[in-house]
């Protein structure tokens, strides 16, 4: 199998068993996200993942069935992780107050942002540039991702 193609199938198997812990345990209330950014208030479950063309290729920041939310660039090397795997997080929340935060399926807090703030202050997304630089908000978290 190729690289592209064992990422296609790690993410169907996280997402299948996403489907299945939701009838057991619940996943957050707030709308999950698609397309290229995560605005206040959506989640991304496990195997669920935002995604941008940028000038250096394609970068995607996807929820992993092993609780670690990972961007990856091109030819799928890791540019930024939280290092929460195997710490239970099922979901990340962009919540309204501005943070980010991974949580176990019972609602335990394994990771956050800290980004707490108005909108006008801390801004509404997370989303990644042209360049593949992973912004939570307006705090720059990497330097890039190629």
């Amino acid at each position: 199998m190729t690289i592209r193609q064992l990422l296609a199938h790690a993410v169907a198997v996280g997402t299948v068993a996403a489907v299945s812990m939701t009838g057991l345990t619940g996943t957050a209330s707030a709308a999950a996200a698609s397309g290229d950014h995560l605005s206040r208030g959506e989640t991304l479950n496990a195997g669920q993942f935002i995604e941008r063309s940028t000038s250096t290729g394609h970068v995607k920041l996807i929820m992993q069935s092993d609780g670690n939310l990972v961007e990856y660039g091109r030819y799928f090397g890791v540019c930024w992780a939280t290092h929460t795997e195997n710490s239970g997080g099922a979901y990340a929340t962009y919540q309204t107050d501005g943070n980010l935060v991974i949580y176990t399926a019972a609602g335990r807090a394994v990771w956050a942002s800290n980004t707490v703030g108005s909108v006008q202050a801390t801004g509404s997304t997370v989303d990644m540039n042209n360049a593949g630089q992973l912004y939570i908000g307006t705090r720059r978290f990497n330097d890039g991702c190629r």
